[in-house]
């Protein structure tokens, strides 16, 4: 009777062990990410992200909002650009790219002045939900990787640096235009599909920001001579 009675136990102690293991192999990381690999989201989508933006307590692009097309290799794409400021001296630009067929993102771009920190998080997190990161704690983690950059000294020349990646793969780049005045440039590009054609994809407009950047540049250089 002892003899059976230890087999029992064995007997129950291998499912039990069975049981763990099965509930161990039924956990799962959670989903950071429903957006495919290589993908912004959609305009639609986008065109929320930023709607919401404006009815915030920044009321976002309180500067201008301009609307407009270039054309591309594949015929014409939307483009969009959001201006405003988060205080008197903070000015920002937000600029949008849709793919050939003005369905999808192509391109996301914010540039701002650092120093007003509440209002960079704002931009920072309108930033990054229009880049299709609608995790939170991705968002904090990139966002992280920004002020990691933001607190080291800029670099002179207009250069961008992969400062960060979204959860479904995307570069973000970082870089410095108008070092001077402050200014910052996050960029992320979806991944489209490539052609036979060597021409480079396009890219949108020149914001506001960029142009007084170009014009700092070409003044500071005239005043060198």
């Amino acid at each position: 009777m002892k003899h059976v009675y230890a087999v029992k136990v064995v007997v129950a102690s291998i499912g039990l062990v069975g049981i763990l293991a099965l509930s161990g192999c039924g956990r799962s990381e959670p989903v950071r990410t429903t957006l495919p690999p290589g993908e912004l989201p959609s305009v639609q989508r986008q065109m929320q992200v930023l709607n919401d933006f404006t009815l915030s307590q920044w009321r976002g692009c309180n500067t201008d909002f301009e609307r407009g097309q270039i054309l591309g290799r594949d015929g014409y794409q939307n483009y969009w650009v959001c201006w405003g400021t988060t205080s008197s001296e903070h000015r920002y630009a937000f600029t949008l790219l849709a793919a050939p067929g003005n369905e999808q993102g192509a391109q996301v771009k914010l540039e701002f002045r650092r120093g007003h920190e509440l209002g960079t998080n704002a931009l920072l997190r309108t930033f990054f939900l229009l880049a299709g990161v609608d995790d939170e704690d991705e968002r904090l983690r990139m966002r992280s990787d920004v002020s990691r950059y933001l607190i080291t000294p800029p670099d002179v020349r207009r250069m961008m640096v992969q400062a960060s990646q979204t959860p479904n793969g995307l570069i973000m780049e970082m870089g410095y235009n108008m070092p001077r005045s402050g200014y910052t440039t996050l960029q992320i590009n979806a991944r489209l599909p490539t052609t036979t054609n060597e021409e480079e994809s396009p890219t949108a407009p020149m914001s506001p920001i960029e142009t007084d950047a170009e014009d700092d540049e070409e003044t500071q250089g005239s005043q060198s001579y």
